[in-house]
């Protein structure tokens, strides 16, 4: 893409090495092909917050051993189908896992809201990670000015990598809440491309309790004048865990709408999360109208400091600063400690509930929202 196609250009100075480094979130490399992507060792830019080291197994290019189970249950009307892992594809793998998965998964869960549908039940797809290493496929489909409702839930053990198609056709209205709830030692890595219609609106929730390592990439575009999208994040990460979510915005197409709320808490040793938010406008999307704010409380839950790591990162053109001011007891820092006298789950209300429906979203589509947590 070349810099003129863009409002902010990508700036490609003389670099004192003699390598210019990626300049704009879409200059990252994109494809099917496994062997584009390096191996990473860290130092890359969307891998250096990752465990990288712990995720070496994902990066070979090789076959699972064991695929994930997935089971639909849905309303009278939408289709489910096993459909080829190529049959649709929304987005490009934006990473050599993303690729490896594209690469090996054998075949694609496809589920299908006709159009015109107004859904009054949710569609519920478990994916169940059977203990070793897996790679998914997961295609959801809204058809013209349908509305409804779908629910992914990845629970059990082991590796699992996945990508999801999501479409949303013209004038439709579709919410994806994807539930991140495996056990303590599990590894989840997924990207989910969603491409936004004419006139259309999605929100996606994402909603990380579980697994010992979550890695979730979320990307849209828009396919048309009019699109909405509303990408909302709350996640817990405790002991050892390590909760990583990225958004990426291509605004494409004049009057779409973006707005992206992360909202998350820490609390004991060694938990890290991480939010990366950018978004891309072209020169041909006038009146773009969009929105970041993430939010990271660290809580103590045992004498003396803990050691909290939030990570953000705005895009070029910023329109909300990660945190407008900062409650007793948060961060928004690179690395800071804190002692905060609340823990997350009894914090008041407001700390959750400021500045969007985050929590509100995620507690009423999540059946594993901790029973503690006020919103």
């Amino acid at each position: 893409m070349a810099a003129q196609d863009t409002l902010v250009a990508p700036g490609n100075q003389s670099h004192r090495h003699g390598v210019v480094p990626i300049q704009t979130r879409s200059e990252r490399p994109s494809s099917y092909d496994v062997a584009d992507f390096a191996v990473p060792n860290g130092r890359e830019e969307e891998w250096r917050f990752s465990p990288v080291k712990k995720l070496k197994g994902l990066f070979a290019d090789e076959p699972g051993t064991r695929a994930p189970r997935i089971d639909v249950r849905a309303p009278e009307g939408v289709t489910v189908e096993t459909v080829a892992a190529d049959a649709v594809r929304a987005g490009t793998p934006q990473d050599r896992i993303a690729a490896v998965a594209w690469a090996h998964a054998e075949k694609a869960v496809a589920v299908r809201i006709p159009a015109d549908a107004e859904l009054t039940e949710a569609v519920h797809v478990d994916v169940t990670a059977l203990g070793e290493k897996g790679f998914g496929h997961l295609v959801i489909e809204a058809g013209r000015h349908s509305r409804a409702v779908v629910v992914i839930d990845h629970t059990g053990t082991g590796e699992l990598a996945a990508n999801t198609e999501i479409v949303v056709g013209d004038g439709a209205d579709l919410r994806v809440v994807s539930i991140q709830a495996g056990d303590g030692g599990s590894t989840y890595v997924g990207q989910h491309d969603a491409v936004v219609g004419r006139d259309a609106k999605l929100n996606h929730v994402a909603v990380t309790l579980g697994g010992g390592i979550v890695r979730l990439s979320t990307n849209v575009r828009y396919d048309g004048p009019g699109g909405d999208a509303e990408l909302l994040g709350v996640y817990f990460a405790e002991t050892g865990q390590h909760h990583e979510h990225r958004s990426f915005v291509d605004h494409e197409a004049p009057q779409c709408k973006s707005h992206v709320t992360y909202k998350g808490a820490l609390a004991g040793d060694d938990a890290h999360t991480v939010w990366i938010g950018d978004v891309l406008i072209r020169a041909a999307a006038e009146g773009t109208d969009t929105f970041e704010l993430n939010r990271t409380w660290c809580s103590a839950t045992a004498p003396g400091p803990t050691r909290c790591r939030t990570w953000r990162s705005r895009p070029a053109r910023s329109w909300a600063p990660a945190t407008p001011r900062r409650p007793a007891g948060s961060t928004t820092s690179r690395c800071s400690t804190c002692r905060p006298a609340a823990s997350p789950r009894t914090r008041p209300g407001g700390w959750w509930s400021a500045g969007s429906s985050t929590t509100s979203s995620a507690r009423s589509a999540c059946p594993r929202w901790p029973t503690g947590c006020t919103t």
